[in-house]
């Protein structure tokens, strides 16, 4: 017997199947041995091939694994994330693949389900939106109470599957539910793999690689902080969304698929219009209380914490660490680059950072002590310290950690005005924190209300649609974001001109917009946005080979009128 088989591994998008030779009849859907060149592999018998296709010396198959297989749901699913994201079935089966104990798998036999024709499903979308973190958790438990089959809640990092997890086993201690991540040890995933098949699995708690494991139930999918950036991948080799998964998995199975969030973003917005259900849960308390800083900081800071109670646990959020100032005293204007761009001097007066002016007020008010400083590189939650200095690292810590305050350090510097993700990254964390129904105190310099960034949600995203297409930012369709990282500012500009210059032999120069130059984690970030291209373009663009250079296509999921 011959069969096409699809490697587990990352090849040439142009091959995905091979031809071998079985001495004993396999079904679709085992996984066998293989020798690929001089290297092993798992493959997975795609369909049976046959005499008039064989065009080069065939290969035998090593041997088949005993009780490891994909059913047909799952092929479906690896087909449907191949053809969305133009990638290869070899290399889209290993990234959905997660990794088992074959030696294991020798010891148990799964049971085949039976086969299921090639069709798409029908499924229903709803959009949850949520003013408190607790609703949300109440909302979640109420979706799995009522489910008599499996349910899937997607999240993007291991600390949000924690805290919800935590949350359900105590409201359902007798249902078995677990947490699946990379994380997860591959003798585990086996077991896994065997009882979510069984249906002996009810809940599963996590990231994308759980999304191909055997359900044979799956009514319930949720997608937990729909607009969180973390279920993004940002490998480039293959760059991803998580949401293109599960709506895959959804079609798949006829699964009800909740994207849930305490923020909009264009992409789950265009999902309502296109006439997907959309809730808002209600509350009957109302939001913690709000409170807005504006004037001279160091005198901000002083009076607060005069006021402030020294049994309080407070978080001061910063948006950087140990970033001195420039300050032109000509033009009397903050800068962040080493010449002013209004008089071109090159004097320019260097001041103490947001965050040392809160350490020095913290320890003229605390009688010396030192705030602890919560970050990615530091991330202990346990410390008894009145006061916390973070950055965002904190934010999915928020929910496991007592505090009674939380202060947001020279809003100001958290804005930019030019770039759409920063707009929508602002919003959403001001919505995230409120969800907590704790005290929030915003420092600002800048006149203008910061709470008008949490209202009216649907208004803003309008409005940025619309300006886009005034200014011609980009067209209704077809938008490529690239982004650029780099560790200094000169390697990043060479890396920004490698990249037009390969662009340049496709399209006008012109015809890309740029961002301006943001910070992160001691990394620059540079956005270029495409604006004008063909769909037959693409595939010569991501050939580009430049180290630090990643691809998003279509990022902000803007609807064509066209």
């Amino acid at each position: 017997m011959y069969y096409h088989i699809i490697p587990i591994a990352k090849i040439n998008p142009q091959k995905s199947t091979f031809i071998y030779h079985s001495a004993q009849e396999l079904s679709i859907g085992d996984i066998v041995n293989i020798n690929l060149g001089a290297t092993k592999y798992l493959g997975l018998i795609y369909r049976q091939a046959y005499q008039q296709e064989i065009k080069f010396k065939i290969k035998d198959i090593t041997t088949p694994i005993k009780g490891l297989f994909l059913d047909q749901q799952q092929i479906n699913l690896m087909e449907n994330v191949a053809e969305k994201l133009h990638l290869s079935l070899a290399t889209t089966l290993f990234i959905l693949m997660p990794k088992l104990t074959i030696k294991k798998l020798l010891i148990s036999t799964l049971y085949k389900t039976k086969k299921l024709d090639l069709i798409k499903r029908n499924y229903r979308q709803f959009y949850i939106n949520y003013h408190f973190y607790e609703d949300k958790l109440k909302y979640y438990q109420k979706i799995i109470g009522n489910c008599s089959g499996q349910s899937l809640i997607i999240v993007p990092d291991i600390i949000s599957q924690d805290n919800i997890y935590q949350y359900l086993k105590k409201g359902n201690a007798k249902l078995e539910i677990i947490k699946l991540s990379a994380q997860t040890k591959s003798s585990q995933q086996t077991e896994y793999w065997r009882d979510i098949h069984n249906g002996q699995i009810k809940v599963v708690i996590g990231t994308r690689k759980s999304v191909f494991f055997p359900f044979n139930n799956l009514q319930n999918i949720i997608f937990d902080q729909a607009a969180n950036n973390n279920h993004r991948q940002w490998d480039q080799n293959p760059r991803f969304d998580s949401s293109i998964l599960v709506d895959s998995l959804a079609a798949t199975h006829g699964s009800n698929l909740y994207f849930v969030d305490c923020f909009f973003n264009l992409s789950c917005y265009q999902q309502i219009l296109q006439q997907k259900k959309y809730y808002q849960l209600q509350s009957a308390n109302q939001r913690g209380n709000i409170e807005v800083h504006s004037g001279d900081e160091l005198n901000k800071i002083s009076d607060l914490l005069q006021r402030l109670n020294k049994k309080d646990k407070i978080i001061v959020l910063f948006n950087q660490l140990n970033k001195r100032q420039l300050f032109c005293t000509k033009c009397q204007i903050s800068l962040d680059n080493e010449t002013c761009h209004y008089c071109n001097s090159t004097s320019l007066q260097r001041v103490n950072s947001i965050y040392e002016l809160w350490q020095q007020a913290v320890k003229d008010k605390y009688d010396g002590l030192d705030a602890y400083l919560f970050s990615a590189n530091n991330k202990s939650i346990n410390t008894n310290k009145s006061i916390i200095f973070a950055t965002v690292a904190i934010l999915p810590y928020l929910p496991q950690m007592q505090w009674t305050r939380l202060i947001i350090a020279d809003f100001t510097s958290w804005q930019n005005h030019l770039d759409l993700d920063r707009q929508f990254y602002l919003r959403y964390i001001l919505n995230y924190l409120l969800a907590f129904k704790k005290p929030l105190d915003i420092f600002t310099s800048e006149k203008g209300n910061p709470l008008l960034l949490v209202n009216d949600q649907q208004k803003f995203i309008k409005q940025q649609l619309l300006l886009a297409k005034n200014n011609n930012l980009f067209p209704y369709h077809n938008i490529i974001k690239i982004i650029i990282k780099a560790k200094t500012k000169i390697t990043l500009l060479k890396k920004t001109d490698l990249l037009i210059k390969f662009l340049s032999s496709y399209i006008l120069v012109d015809e890309l917009y740029k961002t301006t130059i943001s910070h992160d984690h001691n990394q620059l970030y540079h956005s270029l946005i495409l604006t004008d291209y063909h769909n037959h373009d693409i595939n010569k663009f991501i050939q580009c080979k430049i180290s630090g250079v990643y691809w998003e296509l279509n990022p902000y999921q803007v609807i064509s009128n066209k």
